[in-house]
């Protein structure tokens, strides 16, 4: 990989930090104790793309030119790693979004403390992604916010490359699947419809349950009223 291409294209594995929706940025700064500028936490895939976890739909693929262009953003770049980083999440996001879905694997790992009904904080998400493709890089070792991503911009490992992916952004630059050697969208389309089945398949397991348990009740209160009426 060419320091040409280091320094001016979008590449996987790249971290996002964008809008600033006062009260996750007002939980965060008095979390940390310092201001927070950001209240969503991405990892960008290529210049069409980037996954991200909502709490409305979970693990899924979003698309640079939907964002508008005057929101808050700030994308990351780990120097050192980037070129490997580059290689090893792309490999690993369409492995997982091919074999069986990115999202169910990366729900087994430690770095997920923190859950919103079935969807990931953030920010946990984007540290699980590199813990995963063992880059030897911690993006954050704590319970993770998008404040503490936000803190990588004093680390002179990360390099700020908000201008690279501003005009897929703006809209003025079409996307170019090419750059990534491979387009991810369609592969992410397929997991996020794979993910609404599986959630809908564990909706109406819960539901089963539920019945089930209301069966068991009605049964053992049937059988404690029979055992009465036989004492009598």
């Amino acid at each position: 990989m060419t320091e040409y291409r280091l320094l001016n294209f979008p590449m996987t594995g790249d971290i996002a930090l964008m809008n600033a929706k006062f009260g996750i940025v007002a939980a965060q700064s008095a979390a940390r104790r310092r201001l927070a500028r950001y209240s969503h936490a991405a990892m960008t895939v290529d210049d069409e793309i980037y996954i991200d976890s909502l709490t409305n739909r979970g693990i899924g693929v979003s698309y640079w030119v939907e964002l508008d262009p005057a929101m808050p953003i700030r994308v990351f770049r780990h120097r050192p790693t980037a070129h490997r980083s580059h290689e090893r999440i792309r490999m690993m996001l369409d492995h997982y979004g091919k074999a069986y879905n990115f999202a169910m694997a990366a729900k087994g790992h430690p770095i997920f403390r923190k859950r919103y009904g079935d969807a990931f904080y953030c920010s946990e998400f984007v540290a699980a992604v590199f813990t995963r493709a063992e880059l030897g890089v911690d993006p954050a070792r704590r319970m993770v916010m998008p404040a503490d991503l936000e803190a990588l911009a004093d680390n002179p490992a990360w390099d700020d490359v908000t201008a690279i992916y501003r005009p897929y952004i703006d809209g003025t630059t079409p996307p170019n699947s090419k750059l990534s050697g491979h387009s991810f969208a369609e592969t992410f389309r397929t997991a996020g419809q794979t993910t609404a089945n599986v959630r809908e398949m564990s909706e109406k397991y819960r539901k089963f349950e539920a019945e089930m348990e209301q069966i068991r009740k009605a049964l053992t209160d049937s059988a404690t009223a029979i055992r009465n009426l036989t004492r009598k």
